[in-house]
């Protein structure tokens, strides 16, 4: 008997419904097959306590299927291969391989009896001697396709039944000794049928499988309690023609692993399916071996990634196939931050990042300016701008491990030294956002890395900040953006007049650059915001009378709010739904009285270019105490002079 290994690594493209903006992706690792002359498949596979694998399914003798046990390595390379034959002339075929807590396996599948078929269980020791085994018989036929010791050392099998009319799912739990403790099937309209189970973290037990939808088969995931009771089912489907799961494991963030296959127009491919603890899809990936049908049949996740077992088709036969999947991380850039630089002086630092993966990260720049240069492997920037190269600069930093990226935006501001540079940072703030400098009072900025698909929570906790969070969904990946708020001593010097009521809190509130918040890169954009109760009862004010203004269009909106929650002493919780970002007001509706007793108009304050001008007021007509005749004297001896003076100096 000849063995053919086969050992290579490509990379695979993450196929989701996202691909471009993907922030994991599976990459394959290695892939080893085994050749045993004739048909040989692999239906599980699980790595052992050595680091290695231990696989079963079945071998053919040209007589009949036997039970087929191979021992391998880390590598995949092979330690030991066994057969069992339960009965010599029928066909004895194993799904489904656990290492027990005692280092032995215990085996499932099915054996032939007569003209009947019936579950089998076997266990075997380290050395792969049989212990026992036991049979379980239904109405017809009876398959066993996985098995799994369960957490009171008992087993729990997943497999299918005749019921003389079609396939049920068949669930059965027995103790130590295989004796049976409870069965339960599921059945839907059409044929059902189960091919991996795993005992979840809360004693329930995750199905997986496959079922009949009148003209395909779709991938089925079933989650059950302790005993067998339905929680939640879930169904993928690939396309107009079949799928289905063979083998399913519960992830260490809580979500299910499914391997199994899906059906192109020409033949089956591998199909890795990664959900959430509810069941929804979060990444799939497919494997083509190239020629004719590939199926999974087991999968494992490993201390990296995911180890899947089944079968490749070599156009004259088919062998195993041993498939190392590893999810890739996008690295993740460290916050760069803004830049200021006065001409003729050198700016330099380092664009660094994280990755997960340890991968190699390659550092690029979009839009560097004239002499700027980025070390692509260490991420140095450097920089001395002349003194013609005064001025604001946007640059796309971008890191990548050459599949996944991440970028930040970053501006780099030169200063003209013969004019003076512009200043900026925290404490009261800066006038960098076009805010008059000397009216904000303070300055809150957050940073967060923006990636598609994922709710983007901003939170402030400063207490001379109204605002506690800015929420919203994001539509891409945008790499670190930052919210900045700026509360003001008076309204915004970017309005024209004040906010409707007595004011709480003048704030601008921003979010990215200029082009960033708009309908194509975020979605849902909330404002949580609190007010002091002090304040409120101060002011003889309800709190149904609070309000977010938001200045847009040339005048004040009140935004869509409502009351989230209060603490027992000092605040009032609010949330507003917002369509933009721009000067805003908390406010109270009051009364003309309340309003002229306890504010000072704010117009008398501004000092802006936007404000109006101020409207003089008209002076009230007096009677004159002087006398009428000197004014008339002197505007007669001014006209005079200046005749005398003309005609003598012609």
């Amino acid at each position: 008997m000849r063995i053919y290994v086969m050992i290579f690594v490509i990379l695979l493209t993450l196929m989701t419904t996202a691909a471009s903006s993907a922030t994991v992706e599976a990459v394959e690792d290695w892939n080893v097959t085994f050749d045993g002359g004739n048909d040989e498949i692999a239906n599980s596979v699980q790595q052992t306590s050595d680091e290695g694998y231990i696989l079963v399914g079945s071998t053919n003798d040209s007589v009949d299927n036997d039970m087929w046990l191979v021992k391998t390595d880390s590598t995949g390379s092979e330690v030991w291969n066994l057969t069992f034959n339960c009965n010599v002339s029928d066909d004895d075929i194993t799904y489904s391989v656990q290492q027990t807590n005692d280092s032995g396996y215990i085996v499932a599948g099915t054996t032939e009896t007569g003209t009947d078929r019936d579950m089998l269980l076997v266990k075997i020791n380290s050395t792969g001697s049989e212990d026992w085994n036991v049979t379980f018989d239904g109405s017809y036929g009876d398959y066993a396709r996985y098995v799994q010791q369960t957490d009171d050392d008992g087993y729990i099998i997943a497999g299918y039944t005749n019921n003389s009319v079609s396939w049920d799912m068949w669930l059965v739990k027995t103790n130590s000794t295989g004796s049976e403790v409870w069965n339960v099937t599921f059945d839907s309209d059409y044929n059902d049928y189960a091919r991996s189970v795993q005992q979840t973290d809360d004693d329930g037990y995750i199905v997986a499988g496959y079922t009949n939808n009148s003209a395909s088969w779709d991938m089925w995931l079933v989650k059950t309690n302790s005993t067998g009771s339905e929680v939640w089912n879930v169904t993928f489907d690939g396309g107009i023609y079949d799928n289905e799961a063979n083998s399913v494991q519960q992830t260490l963030d809580d979500g299910y692993i499914v391997a199994g296959y899906t059906e192109n127009t020409e033949n089956r491919d591998m199909w890795l399916v990664k959900t959430n603890p509810n069941g929804s899809e979060v990444w799939n990936v497919n494997f083509d071996g190239g020629v004719g049908h590939d199926i999974a049949y087991s999968v494992q996740q490993t201390d990296d990634g995911y180890i899947v077992a089944g079968y490749t088709n070599n156009s004259v036969n088919r062998d195993m196939w041993l498939v190392k999947v590893k999810e890739n991380h996008a690295p993740v850039l460290d916050t760069i931050g803004d830049k200021s630089v006065n001409e003729n002086n050198p700016l330099t630092f380092t664009v660094s990042a994280t990755d997960f993966d340890n991968d190699t990260l390659v550092y690029s720049g979009t839009n560097l300016p004239t002499g700027a240069t980025l070390n692509n492997s260490t991420g140095a920037f450097s920089w001395t701008p002349s003194g013609s190269q005064s001025g604001d600069y946007s640059i796309d930093f971008t890191v990548s491990d050459g599949s996944l990226n991440d970028s930040e935006i970053i501006s780099i501001t030169v200063n003209n030294v013969r004019t003076g540079g512009s200043s900026s940072g925290g404490g009261s703030g800066s006038g960098s956002s076009g805010e008059a400098f000397e009216n904000i009072a303070f300055k809150d900025v957050k940073t967060e890395n923006i990636v598609d698909g994922l709710e983007i929570s901003y939170v402030f906790d400063e207490e001379q900040n109204a605002i506690q969070y800015v929420n919203f969904s994001a539509l891409r990946n945008y790499g670190r953006v930052s919210t900045t708020i700026e509360v003001l001593e008076k309204r915004s010097s970017m309005v024209d007049e004040s906010a409707p009521g007595l004011v709480y809190s003048n704030l601008n509130i921003w979010v990215g650059r200029s082009g960033f918040a708009t309908e194509s890169n975020i979605a849902h954009p909330v404002i949580g915001f609190s007010v002091s109760k002090a304040w409120l009862t101060e002011n003889g004010i309800d709190e149904n009378s609070i309000a977010l203004y938001r200045h847009s269009e040339g005048k004040w909106n009140a935004l869509d709010i409502q009351k989230v929650g209060d603490d027992d002493d000092s605040y009032i919780y609010f949330e507003a739904k917002t369509p933009g970002f721009s000067p805003f007001a908390i406010a109270a509706e009051v009364d003309d009285e309340i309003l002229t007793d306890n504010t000072t108009s704010e117009e008398e304050f501004s000092n802006s270019v936007n404000d109006t001008e101020p409207i003089e007021e008209e002076l009230p007509v007096t009677e004159s105490n002087s006398i009428p005749g000197i004014s008339i004297f002197t505007s007669v001896f001014v006209l005079v002079f200046a005749c005398l003076f003309r005609k003598r100096k012609n």
